[in-house]
């Protein structure tokens, strides 16, 4: 199974999305249309396929048969729709219901980095990784547990929810020592965590940790759902998103304080696979925040008010060119263009 397909003839597209995995080390193929790809028969995580059309039924009509057959080798694989041109909110839905999870303008692949932050979650940002010190033998998992392999680049089951492990075997897994669990199953590894802690110090820790997990996973849900703009997301909808993270928040900073300024950094330090870049930081700021704040014997009013600016300040990055965050992430700062100091000769040039 590859990582990243794309079925295209789309050349700038092509060089897109070949830019894209070669930075982040995801593998790739591509087909020039539908055809070329069921005779390759290649099993994706994430596939990727352009539409154009006459008018946005046709595009939508176009897409969902494009997605239907796709799932063929992708049943479990994320779909990503590119149309030529931004189409109507109600064929958007249409192509959602054929199986697409994510439907793009052809313009934002170039113009924002949209590209580049939701692949980094579907493919990488999808397991968490816990610690040997989150699991105790012989208590039932409720969430399936991975390891990473990293040669293969691939992340092989090794314990399946509904199971224990033997003290045996756990002694001789904590030779890995950082094991992954799905993100979507981060709520169910806090409620494991809550059930096996206790008020003994290394209780405190791991129900310390399971709590950052889940906010962590909570807020790249509110961020996806913010710069998926295929999505029908009501403002109260996504108030009851930003309330649920304020909430973890304020019962991280109750059970942070009882942990010392060292362990934080063990609490958050590989708490998440980002590679987008500050956005995927922004839960660990958040929760060091959180940590001094209850030093400072802050108001908690003043406190949420701090994590919201928090979370929210580097969402814009996001829809910055390509050019520009690849360049934050790599730490060229120096090879941005200087301001002109003056409007008028910056406008003449």
């Amino acid at each position: 199974m590859i990582d990243f397909g794309l079925i295209t003839d789309n050349e700038r597209l092509l060089k897109r999305a070949k830019s894209v995995c070669a930075e982040f080390d995801y593998s790739f193929m591509s087909w020039s249309n539908l055809e070329e790809f069921f005779e390759a028969e290649q099993h994706c995580k994430m596939i990727t396929f352009s539409v154009d059309g006459e008018n946005s039924k046709d595009m939508a009509a176009k897409a969902a048969e494009a997605a239907q057959l796709a799932k063929a080798y992708c049943e479990d694989g994320y779909l990503v729709s590119i149309v030529s041109k931004d189409i109507p909110r109600d064929d958007v839905e249409f192509i959602k219901k054929s199986g697409v999870n994510l439907v793009f303008p052809e313009y934002e692949m170039f113009e924002t980095s949209k590209l580049d932050f939701f692949a980094s979650q579907i493919l990488r940002a999808k397991y968490v990784p816990i610690k040997d010190s989150d699991l105790l033998p012989d208590t039932v998992l409720n969430f399936d547990l991975y390891h990473l392999m990293p040669l293969r680049n691939k992340f092989l089951k090794i314990t399946r929810k509904g199971f224990s492990i033997p003290a045996d075997k756990l002694k001789k897994m904590q030779e890995i020592r950082e094991f992954y669990i799905l993100r979507d199953e981060l709520p169910d590894f806090k409620i494991y965590a809550e059930k096996i802690s206790d008020d003994s110090h290394s209780g405190v820790l791991r129900k310390c940790r399971a709590q950052f997990l889940e906010f962590s996973g909570a807020y790249l849900d509110l961020i996806e759902m913010m710069c998926d703009e295929s999505q029908s997301v009501g403002f109260e909808e996504g108030k009851k998103i930003l309330q649920n993270c304020q909430n973890m928040v304020v019962g991280l900073a109750q059970t942070l304080a009882q942990v010392s300024g060292t362990e934080v950094w063990d609490i958050i330090n590989n708490s998440v696979i980002g590679e987008f870049g500050s956005v995927e930081r922004m839960p660990a700021v958040a929760a060091y925040a959180t940590h001094f704040a209850d030093k400072l014997e802050m108001e908690m009013d003043v406190l949420i008010n701090i994590i919201f600016v928090i979370l929210v300040m580097d969402v814009g990055i996001i829809k910055l060119s390509p050019d520009i965050t690849r360049k934050l992430r790599e730490g060229k700062d120096d090879k941005f263009s200087k301001q002109k100091s003056n409007p008028i000769e910056a406008i003449q040039n």
